[in-house]
This record gives structure tokens, C-alpha cells and sequence, in this order.
């Protein structure tokens, strides 16, 4: 059983702390991913699994036995860095037969396994030439072979994708999770990329100045983001942002900033309730629909980032430019005025004060019906200047 688990580690440099804190378990053949940016701690947080650093307080554990004295050596695990480190003077199949001659492994042994590696990782081709022949995926496939030949308990990734580019990355990444479906190893990789983060892990651990900020599935991390950090860091283009404050208006309850309004449930306003009458709402771009200008509040495009498949729009609402996300089809143009809207259960609600998403509550503390839109309705509306102000301004809903 290939498990590790971090158990209140705290890593120190001087005054800088690194990793604080860490309490989580990598399970057996999971691919568990640590996200986040630089200097987040995610670096230290493989070298603390590998060895290659000592934790100032806390303990790690591989296979539920503490590691904090064993050897790097002794721990049986590979460890991938963002460098690759080849050897230059050794060809590829010297490369990958290194570890195994370190080893004592007997040539018969070791054309074996190299043999194995290289036709799993399609690289049998390049295993007589040197490595300032190969490209940078090959180079890539070469540092994982060398890796894998060992049979480690757990391979560690550090931003292993990092120097390719765009189409090698997801070249790459589908091959990583080809491997990881075929090996069933466990596989704990870092990465700055959500994009790759959302790909390929089965968990993920999203940290920031050394602290966790949220641990979850990619589904979890990308719909249901913990804090204001993880909703702005996962996504792109980032999730839009409103400063609001609760009123009941017209019977309705509203999240009011100073251009646009937010119709919301009686669930959702207990909760702004809770944090104060305060809240900032996030929508991401995909959530915010565009239709024909009549239908909603209205906006003006005012510029447009072609994509092929999607088009990100900028769009100016009252005094404020939001984006959203349409399909590449759609015939816009810049200077249109298009409507928008988007469904209260879209939104994200997060407390202004300690940035922590506002946490679900009962469906309403008096017990009575939600007096949001109706389901389906759109739920934006424009404000006149005045909304923030005190004045009663009749919102128009979109």
C-alpha cells in the first residue's frame, strides 16, 4: 500500500515558513496534485515525501510508518524535477539504466526493464542517441523511464510539464494519465497550472504562502471554491467580483452593489445575514449568459478575445466591465449591446471580512418560501447610481 501522509508539518527557513501546518494523506494509487503559485510551498512539500528536507515540527509517513529518519535513500520513492537533470554524456537508454547499475542490477536485468519502459513510454527509437537530440517531450519521457525502472512505491512530480509547450503539455498530460491508469502507482504532483491540476488529479490541495487553502476533488475546487483566493486563482478567465450589501427591495431580497443588483434565495440572504449584511459575489465568466439585448439588464461589448471554440467577452455594466464566456459561433461585434443574466445558483457568496466562502445554511429561518426569481429567471439586474447611496431606485430584473 504506496500511502503518504503529512501529519502537522511545519517546514522552516530561517524566518520564512515554507509549508505550515500540513495535515493531509495522499491514498494508495491516487493522483493527488498540489497547486498553487510560486513559492506557494509546493516544491517543499515533495522534497519534505522524498527526504531531500526534514520537517521542523510534524511527522511524515509512507505506507503508515514515520519516515522522518529514513534515508532518502531507503524511502523507495522517484523524484521528477522541473530540471529533468539528464546525464548529457549517456544515451538515452544509459540515462534510464542508471539507477539499476547504481544498483548492482545484472545487464541482463537491466535490458529488461529498460526495454519495458521504453515501449510502455513509446521511446525505443531514441534510446541510442543523446539527450541534446530530443525534444522536449522526449526529454520528459526519458527523466520518467528513469524514474520508473526503480518500480518506486511513489513517484513524485515537481512541475514536470513546465518547459514544454502548449500542445507537448497536453501531449503530456494525457500520457501521464494514460501511465497512471496503467501502473495503478501513486503519483503526487506539483503544478502552477489549474488547468493541469483540473486534468489530471483525482485530489487536490490548493496552497498559497505555505498554508492549505482548500483540499478536494477537481470538481470541488472548481465549483465550490473554499475562499476568494481559490475562486480567482482556479479559472480562466478568473471569476468575476462584486462588493455588495443585502437590502430587501420591492419584496425581493437583493445583493446590491453600486451598478448591478443580485436577486437571491431566502437561503442565500440568511447567510449574507449571518456575515453582517455584507458579502462579495463571484460569478465565473462561463456562468453569465449573453443573449439578445430586450431580454435582461442590458450591456455593451467592448471588446472581444477570440478563442476558436469560446469567445471571452468584456462587457460594461453601469460603470463596471465584466467578462464573460460564449461559444466561438456566436456572431458578436464590438460596440454590441447584448443582455446578461445569471442563475442564483451560480453565484458565490464570500465573507468580505475573512474572504471564506459563506457556508450553506437552512433553507430560511423562518420557514418561509424563497422569494428570489423563480427558477430559470435571469437574476442580474442594473442599479441606477444611486442604489448604494440610500436612494430607492426601482431595479429593472434582466
Amino acid at each position: 500500500m504506496a500511502s503518504a501522509q503529512l501529519e502537522a508539518v511545519t517546514k522552516r527557513f530561517g524566518r520564512k515558513v515554507a509549508v505550515n501546518g500540513f495535515d493531509l494523506t495522499v491514498a494508495d494509487k491516487e493522483f493527488f496534485c498540489f497547486l498553487g503559485p510560486t513559492g506557494a510551498g509546493k516544491t517543499t512539500s515533495l522534497r519534505l515525501i522524498a527526504g531531500l528536507e526534514t520537517p521542523t515540527e510534524g511527522t511524515v509517513y509512507i505506507e503508515n510508518q514515520p519516515v522522518n529518519n529514513v534515508h532518502p535513500s531507503r524511502r523507495d520513492v522517484a523524484m521528477i524535477f522541473d530540471n529533468l537533470a539528464l546525464y548529457p554524456n549517456k544515451t538515452g537508454y544509459d540515462n534510464i539504466a542508471f539507477p539499476l547499475r547504481v544498483a548492482g542490477r545484472s545487464e541482463a536485468e537491466i535490458k529488461k526493464e529498460v526495454d519495458r519502459v521504453a515501449q510502455l513510454l513509446r521511446i525505443t527509437h531514441i534510446l541510442h542517441r543523446l539527450p541534446r537530440t530530443f525534444s522536449g517531450g522526449e526529454k520528459q519521457r526519458v527523466a520518467l523511464a528513469r524514474a520508473m525502472v526503480r518500480h518506486p512505491r511513489i513517484y513524485l512530480l515537481d512541475e514536470p510539464l513546465s518547459a514544454l509547450d502548449a500542445l507537448l503539455r497536453m501531449e503530456m498530460r494525457a500520457e501521464f494519465r494514460r501511465l497512471q491508469s496503467e501502473m495503478g502507482q501513486t503519483i503526487v504532483y506539483s503544478t502552477p497550472d489549474f488547468s493541469e491540476a483540473l486534468a489530471l488529479a483525482d485530489r487536490i490541495c490548493v496552497i498559497r504562502e505555505g498554508q492549505i487553502q482548500q483540499l478536494g476533488t477537481p470538481d470541488d475546487i472548481y465549483r465550490y471554491p473554499a475562499n476568494l483566493f481559490v475562486a480567482t486563482f482556479v479559472g480562466s478567465p478568473p471569476m468575476n467580483l462584486f462588493e455588495c450589501e443585502f437590502r430587501q427591495q420591492d419584496g425581493l431580497n437583493q445583493l446590491v452593489n453600486f451598478d448591478i443588483s443580485f436577486t437571491v434565495t431566502n437561503d442565500q440572504a440568511a447567510r449574507v445575514a449571518r456575515a453582517g449584511r455584507q458579502a462579495i459575489v463571484g460569478i465565473r465568466p462561463e456562468d453569465i449568459r449573453v443573449d439578445l439585448p430586450g431580454k435582461s439588464t442590458d450591456a455593451v461589448i467592448i471588446s472581444i478575445e477570440q478563442l476558436g471554440v469560446k469567445s471571452v467577452l468584456d462587457l460594461r455594466l453601469g460603470a463596471q466591465v465584466i467578462k464573460a464566456v460564449v461559444p466561438g459561433t456566436f456572431d458578436y461585434r464590438t460596440g454590441q449591446t447584448v443582455s446578461v443574466h445569471c442563475p442564483c445558483d451560480r453565484l458565490h457568496l464570500f465573507d468580505p471580512e475573512s474572504s471564506q466562502l459563506l457556508e450553506k445554511g437552512d433553507q430560511d429561518v423562518r420557514g418561509g418560501a424563497d422569494r428570489g426569481s423563480p427558477a430559470g429567471k435571469p437574476l442580474i439586474s442594473a442599479s441606477a447610481r444611486g442604489c448604494c447611496t440610500g436612494q430607492r431606485e426601482r431595479q429593472q430584473p434582466i
